[in-house]
């Protein structure tokens, strides 16, 4: 008995269903976190649906800051984390993932968050890489719109420690809209690749990232996550489905 699908009607629909393409798409289907940017092979992902165990976090100033497990909102699931920044301008709220990267290749990181209030300044993401040689260090930051004003700033941290603005994009500030976000860069040739955010995306391949003396455990990769507020006050917003990738195009 023949099994599989003719080379010319893998995608036709059958009486009641449509044929499945690939692996990918099933995950999807089933449930997968990883449904916005689906390059690269999956090396985490987090949902906080089990906890913040998983992390490292340090809160800056005190005041009522707290990274914390909540069910008022969520991506997927029902569980989200949320962040509150310190009392004072400019505390920073901070969220670390430690791995190895199995293979130096093209590593991504993505999140899904709110914008949050416009008292909140920028939301980070970071990779640092250890070979035992060099430390690689990549950063972006997208700076929030003041208030009456949906339009986001993006920047990355340039080989030389300067933020380069490479972007402006138009978001809905809602605690109700999680925003995806996934930045990718190269171990090997030391660039970033590309930064894509909800329907936007960037091509940041001539752009190189920081290489300096090695300076965590050799072999060790750090995904990092920042929420820093501009105004005094108490500021949340939401972070979800965290997903790390390697072997990214």
């Amino acid at each position: 008995m023949s099994h599989g699908f003719p080379d010319y009607g893998i995608g036709a629909p059958d009486k009641t269903i449509y044929s499945t393409l690939d692996v990918g798409e099933l995950a999807a289907r089933l449930g997968s976190i990883v449904t916005f940017d689906r390059a690269g092979n999956v090396i985490f992902m987090e949902d906080f649906e089990s906890g913040l165990n998983k992390w490292w976090m340090a809160l800056s100033g005190g005041g009522g800051d707290a990274i914390v497990l909540t069910n008022e909102k969520a991506r997927s699931g029902a569980i989200s984390c949320k962040v509150t920044t310190g009392a004072v301008a400019g505390n920073r709220e901070q969220l670390s993932h430690y791995t190895a990267v199995p293979v130096p290749s093209k590593v991504g990181i993505e999140v899904s968050f709110t914008l949050g209030p416009p008292e909140i300044e920028s939301i980070e993401m970071q990779i640092l890489s250890d070979d035992g040689t060099n430390l690689k260090w990549a950063r972006f930051r997208l700076i929030r719109a003041g208030v009456g004003s949906s339009v986001q700033t993006l920047q990355y941290r340039s080989s030389g420690g300067v933020y380069v603005t490479f972007g402006t994009v138009k978001l809905y500030p809602s605690v109700n809209y999680f925003v995806p976000a996934k930045l990718v860069i190269d171990l090997v040739n030391n660039t970033y690749v590309r930064f894509v955010i909800a329907n936007y995306s960037f091509d940041l391949s001539a752009s190189p990232i920081a290489v300096g003396p090695s300076f965590l455990t050799p072999g060790t990769t750090s995904f990092d996550i920042f929420v820093e507020n501009r105004a005094a006050g108490n500021h949340s917003l939401y972070l979800d489905d965290v997903i790390i990738t390697q072997n990214e195009l």
